[in-house]
Protein backbone atom coordinates (compact mmCIF):
# COMPACT_ATOMS: atom_id res chain seq x y z
CA UNK A 1 0.00 0.00 0.00
CA UNK A 2 1.30 3.47 -0.90
CA UNK A 3 1.62 5.95 1.96
CA UNK A 4 2.16 9.68 1.51
CA UNK A 5 3.97 10.32 4.78
CA UNK A 6 5.26 8.64 7.92
CA UNK A 7 2.07 9.45 9.87
CA UNK A 8 -0.29 7.62 7.51
CA UNK A 9 2.26 4.80 7.26
CA UNK A 10 2.30 4.25 11.03
CA UNK A 11 -1.48 4.34 11.41
CA UNK A 12 -2.03 2.08 8.40
CA UNK A 13 0.55 -0.53 9.41
CA UNK A 14 -0.69 -0.56 12.99
CA UNK A 15 -4.21 -1.30 11.77
CA UNK A 16 -2.99 -4.09 9.47
CA UNK A 17 -0.85 -5.57 12.25
CA UNK A 18 -3.96 -6.23 14.35
CA UNK A 19 -5.29 -8.68 11.74
CA UNK A 20 -4.77 -12.46 11.75
CA UNK A 21 -1.70 -13.81 9.96
CA UNK A 22 -1.40 -17.22 8.27
CA UNK A 23 1.51 -19.24 9.64
CA UNK A 24 0.80 -22.39 7.64
CA UNK A 25 -2.19 -24.35 6.36
CA UNK A 26 -4.98 -24.36 8.96
CA UNK A 27 -3.05 -22.15 11.39
CA UNK A 28 -3.86 -18.45 11.66
CA UNK A 29 -2.03 -16.41 14.27
CA UNK A 30 -2.53 -12.94 15.72
CA UNK A 31 0.45 -11.26 17.38
CA UNK A 32 -1.63 -8.87 19.48
CA UNK A 33 -3.91 -11.67 20.67
CA UNK A 34 -0.87 -13.83 21.45
CA UNK A 35 0.60 -11.13 23.70
CA UNK A 36 -2.76 -10.45 25.37
CA UNK A 37 -3.60 -14.11 25.99
CA UNK A 38 -0.11 -14.78 27.33
CA UNK A 39 -0.48 -12.02 29.92
CA UNK A 40 -3.99 -13.13 30.91
CA UNK A 41 -3.18 -16.84 31.22
CA UNK A 42 0.02 -16.14 33.15
CA UNK A 43 -1.92 -14.16 35.75
CA UNK A 44 -4.90 -16.51 36.00
CA UNK A 45 -7.39 -14.41 34.01
CA UNK A 46 -9.95 -15.45 31.39
CA UNK A 47 -9.44 -14.12 27.84
CA UNK A 48 -13.05 -14.59 26.71
CA UNK A 49 -15.01 -14.31 29.99
CA UNK A 50 -15.58 -11.57 32.49
CA UNK A 51 -12.98 -11.61 35.26
CA UNK A 52 -15.25 -10.86 38.21
CA UNK A 53 -14.07 -13.63 40.55
CA UNK A 54 -17.43 -15.40 40.43
CA UNK A 55 -15.93 -18.11 38.21
CA UNK A 56 -13.21 -20.34 39.70
CA UNK A 57 -9.81 -20.35 38.01
CA UNK A 58 -6.94 -22.68 38.88
CA UNK A 59 -3.73 -21.14 37.58
CA UNK A 60 -1.41 -23.98 36.51
CA UNK A 61 0.70 -21.72 34.26
CA UNK A 62 2.44 -19.38 36.71
CA UNK A 63 4.11 -22.05 38.93
CA UNK A 64 5.55 -23.77 35.85
CA UNK A 65 6.83 -20.48 34.47
CA UNK A 66 8.50 -19.63 37.77
CA UNK A 67 10.20 -23.02 37.71
CA UNK A 68 11.62 -22.24 34.27
CA UNK A 69 12.73 -18.80 35.46
CA UNK A 70 14.81 -20.48 38.17
CA UNK A 71 16.09 -23.40 36.09
CA UNK A 72 17.16 -21.27 33.11
CA UNK A 73 18.55 -18.31 35.03
CA UNK A 74 21.95 -16.91 34.05
CA UNK A 75 23.72 -15.28 36.95
CA UNK A 76 26.05 -12.36 36.44
CA UNK A 77 28.82 -14.43 38.03
CA UNK A 78 28.61 -16.81 35.08
CA UNK A 79 29.77 -14.05 32.74
CA UNK A 80 33.58 -14.03 32.61
CA UNK A 81 35.58 -11.33 30.85
CA UNK A 82 39.20 -11.87 29.92
CA UNK A 83 41.90 -10.50 27.63
CA UNK A 84 43.02 -12.86 24.90
CA UNK A 85 46.69 -12.10 25.50
CA UNK A 86 48.87 -14.08 27.88
CA UNK A 87 51.15 -11.09 28.47
CA UNK A 88 48.32 -8.77 29.54
CA UNK A 89 46.51 -10.81 32.18
CA UNK A 90 46.41 -7.82 34.52
CA UNK A 91 44.19 -6.01 32.01
CA UNK A 92 41.84 -8.98 31.99
CA UNK A 93 41.66 -8.80 35.76
CA UNK A 94 40.95 -5.07 35.77
CA UNK A 95 38.27 -5.34 33.05
CA UNK A 96 36.63 -8.25 34.89
CA UNK A 97 36.50 -6.42 38.23
CA UNK A 98 35.26 -3.18 36.65
CA UNK A 99 32.47 -5.14 34.95
CA UNK A 100 31.42 -6.86 38.17
CA UNK A 101 31.84 -4.02 40.65
CA UNK A 102 30.90 -0.92 38.62
CA UNK A 103 29.43 -1.41 35.15
CA UNK A 104 27.00 -4.20 36.02
CA UNK A 105 25.62 -2.21 38.95
CA UNK A 106 25.35 1.12 37.14
CA UNK A 107 23.64 -0.49 34.13
CA UNK A 108 21.52 -2.92 36.21
CA UNK A 109 22.65 -5.94 34.21
CA UNK A 110 21.14 -8.41 36.70
CA UNK A 111 17.72 -6.84 36.07
CA UNK A 112 18.39 -6.86 32.33
CA UNK A 113 19.19 -10.60 32.44
CA UNK A 114 15.99 -11.33 34.37
CA UNK A 115 13.75 -9.22 32.11
CA UNK A 116 15.05 -10.70 28.87
CA UNK A 117 14.90 -14.24 30.27
CA UNK A 118 11.29 -13.93 31.44
CA UNK A 119 10.25 -12.21 28.20
CA UNK A 120 11.62 -14.96 25.97
CA UNK A 121 10.13 -17.70 28.18
CA UNK A 122 6.69 -16.08 28.38
CA UNK A 123 6.19 -14.95 24.78
CA UNK A 124 8.62 -17.19 22.88
CA UNK A 125 11.15 -14.47 22.05
CA UNK A 126 12.80 -11.25 23.13
CA UNK A 127 14.09 -8.11 21.39
CA UNK A 128 17.14 -6.18 22.62
CA UNK A 129 18.23 -2.82 21.24
CA UNK A 130 21.63 -1.19 21.33
CA UNK A 131 21.04 1.98 23.29
CA UNK A 132 23.19 4.99 24.01
CA UNK A 133 24.34 3.57 27.36
CA UNK A 134 24.27 -0.17 26.68
CA UNK A 135 21.65 -2.80 25.86
CA UNK A 136 17.94 -1.99 26.24
CA UNK A 137 15.19 -4.59 26.58
CA UNK A 138 12.20 -3.86 24.33
CA UNK A 139 8.85 -4.77 25.88
CA UNK A 140 6.82 -6.75 23.33
CA UNK A 141 3.63 -5.29 24.80
CA UNK A 142 4.64 -1.93 23.31
CA UNK A 143 5.15 -3.27 19.78
CA UNK A 144 2.92 -1.30 17.39
CA UNK A 145 3.84 -3.29 14.28
CA UNK A 146 6.61 -5.26 12.59
CA UNK A 147 7.09 -7.94 9.96
CA UNK A 148 5.08 -10.80 11.49
CA UNK A 149 7.26 -13.44 9.85
CA UNK A 150 10.58 -12.05 11.11
CA UNK A 151 11.31 -9.15 13.47
CA UNK A 152 14.44 -8.11 11.58
CA UNK A 153 13.08 -8.25 8.03
CA UNK A 154 11.19 -4.97 7.81
CA UNK A 155 10.54 -1.75 9.73
CA UNK A 156 9.64 -2.12 13.38
CA UNK A 157 7.68 0.38 15.49
CA UNK A 158 7.03 0.69 19.24
CA UNK A 159 4.25 2.69 20.88
CA UNK A 160 4.87 4.07 24.36
CA UNK A 161 2.91 6.44 26.56
CA UNK A 162 4.76 9.34 28.18
CA UNK A 163 3.80 11.84 30.83
CA UNK A 164 4.81 15.50 30.23
CA UNK A 165 7.64 15.06 32.78
CA UNK A 166 8.98 12.02 30.89
CA UNK A 167 8.84 13.93 27.60
CA UNK A 168 10.90 16.76 29.03
CA UNK A 169 13.47 14.17 30.14
CA UNK A 170 13.67 12.91 26.54
CA UNK A 171 14.92 16.34 25.43
CA UNK A 172 18.36 15.12 26.58
CA UNK A 173 18.20 12.56 23.75
CA UNK A 174 17.38 15.23 21.17
CA UNK A 175 13.59 14.88 21.13
CA UNK A 176 11.92 18.12 20.04
CA UNK A 177 15.22 19.26 18.50
CA UNK A 178 16.87 16.90 15.99
CA UNK A 179 14.79 16.71 12.80
CA UNK A 180 11.70 17.79 14.73
CA UNK A 181 8.85 19.95 13.47
CA UNK A 182 7.47 20.45 16.99
CA UNK A 183 9.14 21.16 20.33
CA UNK A 184 8.25 19.31 23.53
CA UNK A 185 6.60 22.46 24.90
CA UNK A 186 4.45 22.79 21.78
CA UNK A 187 3.45 19.11 21.92
CA UNK A 188 2.38 19.39 25.55
CA UNK A 189 0.31 22.49 24.75
CA UNK A 190 -1.38 20.60 21.89
CA UNK A 191 -1.97 17.62 24.19
CA UNK A 192 -3.58 19.78 26.89
CA UNK A 193 -5.77 21.56 24.34
CA UNK A 194 -6.85 18.19 22.96
CA UNK A 195 -7.77 16.99 26.47
CA UNK A 196 -9.78 20.14 27.12
CA UNK A 197 -11.69 19.57 23.87
CA UNK A 198 -12.41 15.95 24.84
CA UNK A 199 -13.76 17.02 28.24
CA UNK A 200 -16.04 19.58 26.62
CA UNK A 201 -17.45 16.80 24.45
CA UNK A 202 -18.03 14.65 27.53
CA UNK A 203 -15.31 12.19 26.53
CA UNK A 204 -12.53 10.66 28.61
CA UNK A 205 -9.34 12.72 28.58
CA UNK A 206 -5.95 11.02 28.25
CA UNK A 207 -3.31 11.06 30.96
CA UNK A 208 -0.32 10.40 28.69
CA UNK A 209 0.89 11.21 25.20
CA UNK A 210 1.17 8.28 22.77
CA UNK A 211 4.56 8.32 21.05
CA UNK A 212 5.64 6.04 18.20
CA UNK A 213 9.31 5.14 17.67
CA UNK A 214 9.88 3.81 14.14
CA UNK A 215 13.09 2.06 12.99
CA UNK A 216 13.80 0.72 9.52
CA UNK A 217 14.49 1.29 5.86
CA UNK A 218 11.94 3.91 4.78
CA UNK A 219 11.55 6.36 1.86
CA UNK A 220 14.47 8.80 1.80
CA UNK A 221 12.14 11.76 1.19
CA UNK A 222 10.61 11.21 4.63
CA UNK A 223 13.98 11.87 6.24
CA UNK A 224 15.01 14.85 4.14
CA UNK A 225 16.83 15.70 0.94
CA UNK A 226 18.35 12.28 0.26
CA UNK A 227 18.93 10.80 -3.20
CA UNK A 228 18.44 7.21 -2.01
CA UNK A 229 14.95 5.84 -2.59
CA UNK A 230 15.07 4.00 0.74
CA UNK A 231 17.32 4.76 3.68
CA UNK A 232 17.56 3.36 7.22
CA UNK A 233 16.26 5.91 9.69
CA UNK A 234 14.83 6.47 13.16
CA UNK A 235 11.68 8.55 13.43
CA UNK A 236 9.80 9.51 16.62
CA UNK A 237 6.28 10.89 16.16
CA UNK A 238 3.32 11.70 18.41
CA UNK A 239 -0.38 12.10 17.70
CA UNK A 240 -2.97 14.46 19.15
CA UNK A 241 -6.61 15.22 18.30
CA UNK A 242 -7.19 18.51 16.51
CA UNK A 243 -10.29 20.69 16.87
CA UNK A 244 -12.14 18.50 14.35
CA UNK A 245 -11.40 15.37 16.38
CA UNK A 246 -8.96 14.01 13.78
CA UNK A 247 -5.67 12.41 14.82
CA UNK A 248 -2.83 14.68 13.74
CA UNK A 249 0.84 13.70 13.81
CA UNK A 250 3.94 15.70 14.73
CA UNK A 251 7.61 14.73 14.45
CA UNK A 252 9.71 14.83 17.62
CA UNK A 253 12.91 13.27 16.27
CA UNK A 254 14.21 12.25 12.86
CA UNK A 255 17.70 11.07 11.97
CA UNK A 256 19.58 8.55 9.89
CA UNK A 257 20.27 5.16 11.48
CA UNK A 258 23.47 3.58 10.19
CA UNK A 259 22.86 0.01 11.34
CA UNK A 260 20.11 -2.21 12.64
CA UNK A 261 20.25 -1.74 16.45
CA UNK A 262 18.13 -4.80 17.27
CA UNK A 263 19.02 -8.33 18.29
CA UNK A 264 16.44 -11.11 18.62
CA UNK A 265 16.47 -14.37 20.55
CA UNK A 266 13.74 -17.01 20.16
CA UNK A 267 12.90 -19.60 22.80
CA UNK A 268 12.84 -22.47 20.34
CA UNK A 269 12.85 -23.23 16.63
CA UNK A 270 12.15 -20.37 14.23
CA UNK A 271 8.93 -20.89 12.28
CA UNK A 272 8.86 -19.77 8.65
CA UNK A 273 5.97 -17.32 8.85
CA UNK A 274 6.03 -16.33 12.49
CA UNK A 275 8.31 -13.88 14.29
CA UNK A 276 7.99 -15.62 17.68
CA UNK A 277 8.74 -19.20 18.64
CA UNK A 278 6.28 -21.35 20.61
CA UNK A 279 5.98 -19.48 23.91
CA UNK A 280 6.19 -20.95 27.38
CA UNK A 281 2.66 -19.77 28.18
CA UNK A 282 1.32 -20.63 24.74
CA UNK A 283 2.22 -24.30 25.12
CA UNK A 284 0.06 -24.34 28.25
CA UNK A 285 -3.02 -22.74 26.66
CA UNK A 286 -4.87 -26.06 26.18
CA UNK A 287 -4.16 -27.54 29.65
CA UNK A 288 -5.18 -24.26 31.27
CA UNK A 289 -8.39 -23.96 29.22
CA UNK A 290 -9.53 -27.49 30.07
CA UNK A 291 -8.51 -27.11 33.70
CA UNK A 292 -10.65 -23.96 33.89
CA UNK A 293 -13.52 -25.80 32.22
CA UNK A 294 -13.32 -28.64 34.75
CA UNK A 295 -13.10 -26.23 37.68
CA UNK A 296 -16.18 -24.41 36.39
CA UNK A 297 -18.15 -27.67 36.12
CA UNK A 298 -17.00 -28.69 39.62
CA UNK A 299 -18.20 -25.32 40.86
CA UNK A 300 -21.61 -25.99 39.34
CA UNK A 301 -21.64 -29.44 40.99
CA UNK A 302 -20.86 -27.89 44.36
CA UNK A 303 -23.60 -25.32 43.90
CA UNK A 304 -26.07 -28.13 43.15
CA UNK A 305 -24.81 -30.25 46.06
CA UNK A 306 -25.16 -27.34 48.47
CA UNK A 307 -28.91 -27.16 47.82
CA UNK A 308 -31.38 -29.15 49.94
CA UNK A 309 -34.47 -29.89 47.83
CA UNK A 310 -37.41 -31.74 49.34
CA UNK A 311 -40.23 -33.69 47.75
CA UNK A 312 -43.62 -34.77 49.18
CA UNK A 313 -46.83 -36.33 47.97
CA UNK A 314 -48.79 -34.31 50.57
CA UNK A 315 -50.14 -31.46 48.49
CA UNK A 316 -51.61 -29.71 51.52
CA UNK A 317 -48.26 -29.72 53.32
CA UNK A 318 -46.43 -28.47 50.24
CA UNK A 319 -48.82 -25.55 49.74
CA UNK A 320 -49.19 -24.56 53.37
CA UNK A 321 -45.63 -24.67 54.72
CA UNK A 322 -42.69 -22.40 54.00
CA UNK A 323 -39.86 -24.61 55.21
CA UNK A 324 -37.15 -22.07 54.31
CA UNK A 325 -38.46 -19.62 56.93
CA UNK A 326 -38.90 -22.19 59.72
CA UNK A 327 -36.62 -22.33 62.76
CA UNK A 328 -34.50 -25.28 63.64
CA UNK A 329 -36.37 -28.28 65.23
CA UNK A 330 -39.75 -27.00 64.00
CA UNK A 331 -42.34 -29.80 64.16
CA UNK A 332 -44.44 -30.31 61.03
CA UNK A 333 -47.53 -32.51 60.49
CA UNK A 334 -47.98 -34.73 57.44
CA UNK A 335 -51.25 -36.41 56.59
CA UNK A 336 -51.41 -40.08 57.33
CA UNK A 337 -49.97 -42.23 54.53
CA UNK A 338 -48.09 -39.34 52.98
CA UNK A 339 -44.28 -39.03 52.67
CA UNK A 340 -41.59 -36.34 52.59
CA UNK A 341 -37.96 -36.78 51.56
CA UNK A 342 -34.84 -35.12 50.10
CA UNK A 343 -34.03 -35.19 46.42
CA UNK A 344 -30.40 -36.40 46.02
CA UNK A 345 -28.16 -33.68 44.56
CA UNK A 346 -24.75 -35.22 45.32
CA UNK A 347 -22.67 -35.38 42.10
CA UNK A 348 -21.96 -38.95 41.09
CA UNK A 349 -19.12 -38.16 38.63
CA UNK A 350 -17.05 -35.58 40.56
CA UNK A 351 -14.07 -37.95 40.58
CA UNK A 352 -14.00 -37.98 36.79
CA UNK A 353 -13.36 -34.25 36.77
CA UNK A 354 -10.78 -34.51 39.57
CA UNK A 355 -8.95 -37.12 37.51
CA UNK A 356 -9.21 -34.98 34.38
CA UNK A 357 -7.77 -31.95 36.22
CA UNK A 358 -4.88 -34.08 37.53
CA UNK A 359 -4.27 -35.37 34.01
CA UNK A 360 -4.15 -31.83 32.62
CA UNK A 361 -1.75 -30.80 35.40
CA UNK A 362 0.54 -33.70 34.58
CA UNK A 363 0.33 -32.88 30.87
CA UNK A 364 1.26 -29.24 31.57
CA UNK A 365 4.25 -30.32 33.66
CA UNK A 366 5.50 -32.54 30.84
CA UNK A 367 5.13 -29.68 28.36
CA UNK A 368 7.22 -27.46 30.66
CA UNK A 369 9.75 -30.22 31.49
CA UNK A 370 8.85 -29.84 35.16
CA UNK A 371 9.69 -33.11 36.90
CA UNK A 372 8.75 -33.88 40.49
CA UNK A 373 12.14 -33.09 42.10
CA UNK A 374 12.35 -29.77 40.24
CA UNK A 375 8.90 -28.87 41.58
CA UNK A 376 10.15 -29.51 45.10
CA UNK A 377 8.05 -32.65 45.57
CA UNK A 378 9.35 -35.31 47.93
CA UNK A 379 10.61 -38.52 46.39
CA UNK A 380 8.72 -41.77 47.14
CA UNK A 381 9.77 -43.46 50.33
CA UNK A 382 12.80 -45.67 49.85
CA UNK A 383 14.23 -43.78 46.88
CA UNK A 384 18.05 -43.75 47.18
CA UNK A 385 19.63 -40.33 47.50
CA UNK A 386 21.86 -40.90 44.47
CA UNK A 387 18.87 -41.89 42.34
CA UNK A 388 16.97 -38.76 43.37
CA UNK A 389 20.02 -36.61 42.64
CA UNK A 390 20.31 -38.19 39.20
CA UNK A 391 16.61 -37.48 38.52
CA UNK A 392 17.19 -33.81 39.31
CA UNK A 393 20.18 -33.65 36.98
CA UNK A 394 18.33 -35.39 34.15
CA UNK A 395 15.28 -33.19 34.69
CA UNK A 396 17.48 -30.13 34.19
CA UNK A 397 18.86 -31.27 30.83
CA UNK A 398 16.22 -29.53 28.71
CA UNK A 399 16.45 -26.39 30.83
CA UNK A 400 20.25 -26.45 30.54
CA UNK A 401 19.92 -26.74 26.78
CA UNK A 402 17.71 -23.65 26.66
CA UNK A 403 20.05 -21.89 29.06
CA UNK A 404 23.01 -22.58 26.76
CA UNK A 405 21.09 -21.15 23.79
CA UNK A 406 20.24 -18.06 25.83
CA UNK A 407 23.87 -17.76 26.96
CA UNK A 408 24.91 -17.55 23.28
CA UNK A 409 22.55 -14.59 22.94
CA UNK A 410 23.98 -12.94 26.06
CA UNK A 411 27.48 -13.51 24.67
CA UNK A 412 26.51 -11.82 21.40
CA UNK A 413 25.13 -8.82 23.31
CA UNK A 414 28.35 -8.55 25.28
CA UNK A 415 30.62 -8.76 22.25
CA UNK A 416 28.63 -6.28 20.14
CA UNK A 417 27.27 -3.84 22.73
CA UNK A 418 28.59 -4.15 26.28
CA UNK A 419 32.32 -4.81 25.78
CA UNK A 420 32.91 -1.84 23.45
CA UNK A 421 31.08 0.33 25.97
CA UNK A 422 33.22 -1.02 28.83
CA UNK A 423 36.44 -0.42 26.92
CA UNK A 424 35.30 3.12 26.10
CA UNK A 425 34.82 3.76 29.82
CA UNK A 426 38.13 2.16 30.81
CA UNK A 427 40.10 4.39 28.44
CA UNK A 428 38.97 7.40 30.51
CA UNK A 429 40.59 5.94 33.63
CA UNK A 430 38.71 4.56 36.63
CA UNK A 431 39.30 4.15 40.34
CA UNK A 432 36.87 1.94 42.24
CA UNK A 433 36.53 -0.26 45.31
CA UNK A 434 36.45 -3.98 44.50
CA UNK A 435 35.81 -7.06 46.60
CA UNK A 436 38.32 -9.79 45.78
CA UNK A 437 37.94 -13.52 46.16
CA UNK A 438 40.80 -15.65 47.51
CA UNK A 439 42.46 -16.28 44.16
CA UNK A 440 42.23 -12.62 43.17
CA UNK A 441 43.57 -11.46 46.54
CA UNK A 442 46.54 -13.83 46.18
CA UNK A 443 47.20 -12.54 42.67
CA UNK A 444 47.01 -8.86 43.66
CA UNK A 445 49.05 -9.37 46.82
CA UNK A 446 51.76 -11.31 44.95
CA UNK A 447 52.06 -8.77 42.12
CA UNK A 448 52.04 -5.73 44.42
CA UNK A 449 54.42 -7.36 46.91
CA UNK A 450 57.00 -8.08 44.20
CA UNK A 451 56.72 -4.53 42.94
CA UNK A 452 57.01 -2.94 46.40
CA UNK A 453 59.91 -5.18 47.38
CA UNK A 454 61.70 -4.36 44.12
CA UNK A 455 61.31 -0.62 44.81
CA UNK A 456 62.71 -1.03 48.35
CA UNK A 457 65.73 -3.01 47.15
CA UNK A 458 66.32 -0.66 44.23
CA UNK A 459 66.40 2.25 46.66
CA UNK A 460 69.03 0.39 48.71
CA UNK A 461 71.18 -0.22 45.66
CA UNK A 462 70.96 3.41 44.65
CA UNK A 463 72.03 4.38 48.22
CA UNK A 464 75.06 2.11 47.97
CA UNK A 465 73.77 -0.42 50.50
CA UNK A 466 74.40 -4.15 50.19
CA UNK A 467 71.57 -6.66 49.84
CA UNK A 468 71.88 -9.75 52.02
CA UNK A 469 70.97 -13.24 50.92
CA UNK A 470 67.25 -13.92 51.39
CA UNK A 471 66.47 -10.25 51.92
CA UNK A 472 64.51 -10.02 48.66
CA UNK A 473 62.23 -12.94 49.63
CA UNK A 474 61.76 -11.52 53.11
CA UNK A 475 60.72 -8.11 51.75
CA UNK A 476 58.26 -9.75 49.34
CA UNK A 477 56.74 -11.81 52.17
CA UNK A 478 56.37 -8.76 54.42
CA UNK A 479 54.75 -6.74 51.65
CA UNK A 480 52.41 -9.62 50.79
CA UNK A 481 51.21 -9.97 54.38
CA UNK A 482 50.79 -6.20 54.66
CA UNK A 483 48.63 -6.06 51.53
CA UNK A 484 46.54 -9.08 52.52
CA UNK A 485 46.06 -7.55 55.94
CA UNK A 486 44.02 -4.75 54.34
CA UNK A 487 41.31 -7.32 53.60
CA UNK A 488 39.31 -8.42 50.59
CA UNK A 489 38.13 -4.89 49.76
CA UNK A 490 40.81 -3.14 47.73
CA UNK A 491 40.88 0.03 45.64
CA UNK A 492 41.80 -0.63 42.01
CA UNK A 493 43.08 2.20 39.86
CA UNK A 494 42.97 2.05 36.05
CA UNK A 495 45.17 4.75 34.56
CA UNK A 496 43.78 7.08 31.94
CA UNK A 497 44.64 5.82 28.48
CA UNK A 498 45.91 2.49 29.81
CA UNK A 499 43.52 0.58 27.54
CA UNK A 500 43.81 2.98 24.61
CA UNK A 501 47.08 1.92 22.99
CA UNK A 502 46.51 -1.80 23.53
CA UNK A 503 44.54 -3.87 21.01
CA UNK A 504 42.21 -5.30 23.61
CA UNK A 505 40.28 -8.39 22.62
CA UNK A 506 37.77 -9.61 25.16
CA UNK A 507 35.77 -12.82 25.02
CA UNK A 508 32.82 -13.84 27.11
CA UNK A 509 32.06 -17.29 28.46
CA UNK A 510 28.60 -17.72 29.98
CA UNK A 511 26.46 -20.48 31.33
CA UNK A 512 29.07 -22.71 33.02
CA UNK A 513 28.66 -25.14 30.15
CA UNK A 514 29.46 -28.71 30.97
CA UNK A 515 29.94 -28.04 34.66
CA UNK A 516 28.02 -30.08 37.18
CA UNK A 517 28.87 -28.21 40.37
CA UNK A 518 27.24 -30.82 42.62
CA UNK A 519 29.24 -33.63 41.02
CA UNK A 520 32.45 -31.57 41.15
CA UNK A 521 31.92 -30.84 44.83
CA UNK A 522 31.24 -34.52 45.51
CA UNK A 523 34.47 -35.56 43.76
CA UNK A 524 36.49 -32.91 45.56
CA UNK A 525 35.02 -34.11 48.85
CA UNK A 526 36.15 -37.66 48.10
CA UNK A 527 39.64 -36.40 47.35
CA UNK A 528 39.66 -34.42 50.55
CA UNK A 529 38.81 -37.54 52.56
CA UNK A 530 42.22 -38.82 51.56
CA UNK A 531 43.76 -35.55 52.66
CA UNK A 532 42.20 -35.88 56.10
CA UNK A 533 44.09 -39.11 56.63
CA UNK A 534 47.27 -37.05 56.73
CA UNK A 535 46.62 -33.53 58.11
CA UNK A 536 50.19 -32.49 57.35
CA UNK A 537 49.29 -32.58 53.68
CA UNK A 538 47.49 -29.24 54.17
CA UNK A 539 50.91 -27.62 54.07
CA UNK A 540 50.99 -28.64 50.42
CA UNK A 541 49.62 -25.73 48.30
CA UNK A 542 47.93 -28.21 45.93
CA UNK A 543 45.91 -29.79 48.72
CA UNK A 544 45.08 -26.36 50.09
CA UNK A 545 43.67 -25.35 46.70
CA UNK A 546 41.40 -28.43 46.65
CA UNK A 547 40.08 -27.46 50.05
CA UNK A 548 39.52 -23.91 48.81
CA UNK A 549 37.48 -25.19 45.84
CA UNK A 550 35.29 -27.34 48.11
CA UNK A 551 34.48 -24.32 50.24
CA UNK A 552 33.77 -22.10 47.24
CA UNK A 553 31.44 -24.63 45.57
CA UNK A 554 29.64 -24.92 48.91
CA UNK A 555 28.90 -21.21 48.84
CA UNK A 556 31.32 -20.28 51.65
CA UNK A 557 34.20 -17.81 51.75
CA UNK A 558 37.65 -19.51 51.86
CA UNK A 559 39.15 -16.48 53.55
CA UNK A 560 36.97 -17.21 56.61
CA UNK A 561 38.89 -20.47 57.05
CA UNK A 562 42.35 -19.04 56.48
CA UNK A 563 42.94 -21.09 53.37
CA UNK A 564 46.23 -20.63 51.48
CA UNK A 565 47.85 -18.64 54.22
CA UNK A 566 51.54 -18.37 53.69
CA UNK A 567 53.42 -21.01 55.63
CA UNK A 568 56.17 -19.31 57.65
CA UNK A 569 59.60 -20.44 56.62
CA UNK A 570 61.74 -21.74 59.48
CA UNK A 571 64.67 -19.45 60.21
CA UNK A 572 67.96 -21.29 59.89
CA UNK A 573 70.35 -20.39 62.73
CA UNK A 574 73.47 -18.73 61.45
CA UNK A 575 76.67 -20.71 62.09
CA UNK A 576 79.26 -18.86 64.13
CA UNK A 577 82.01 -19.73 61.70
CA UNK A 578 80.19 -18.16 58.77
CA UNK A 579 79.50 -14.50 58.10
CA UNK A 580 76.66 -13.38 55.87
CA UNK A 581 78.09 -12.11 52.60
CA UNK A 582 76.46 -9.36 50.60
CA UNK A 583 75.12 -10.32 47.19
CA UNK A 584 75.45 -8.26 44.08
CA UNK A 585 72.14 -7.09 42.61
CA UNK A 586 70.95 -9.31 39.80
CA UNK A 587 70.35 -8.02 36.28
CA UNK A 588 66.62 -8.52 36.84
CA UNK A 589 66.66 -6.26 39.90
CA UNK A 590 68.80 -3.65 38.19
CA UNK A 591 66.32 -3.37 35.36
CA UNK A 592 63.25 -2.87 37.60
Amino acid sequence: MKYNDVFSYIKGEELAFAQDHEVTDNWWWNFKKHINWTILFKHGKFPLSQNNYTIPAKNIVLPLLELRYRAEDIDLKEVVLYVDDQFKYHLSFLAKKYHEEVYAIEHKLETFFDETKEEKIDFGGVIVREGKDGPVWENLETLAFCDRSDFLKGPICFKTEYTPEELYEKQKSGWGKIGADTTIDELIDLFESSNASLKNQGKQAKDKVEVYRLHGSLPGEWLGDYKEKYIRQLCVVAFYQNAKGTATGVTLYKAREYKNPFKVHLDGKKLKNRCLAFGGVERLFDPQVWTNFSERVKHQFLQAASKIILWTDDEAFANGNDIKSQDNLTLNYINQGRQIGQIPTTPVNMRLFDGWIAEMQEHAERLSQATGPLLGESAPSGTPFRAQERQVLEGRETHNYRKEKFSDFIKEIYEDIILPDIQKELVKGKKFLATLNLEELEYVADAMAKNQAANILKEKVLNGENILEGEKEAEIEKARERIKGIGVSQFLDILKGEFEAIPLKVKVTVGNRGKDLMAITDKLSSVFQLILQNPAILDDPRASKVFSNIIQFSGLDPIMFGVNKAVPRPVQPAQSAQIAQPVQPSKELAMV
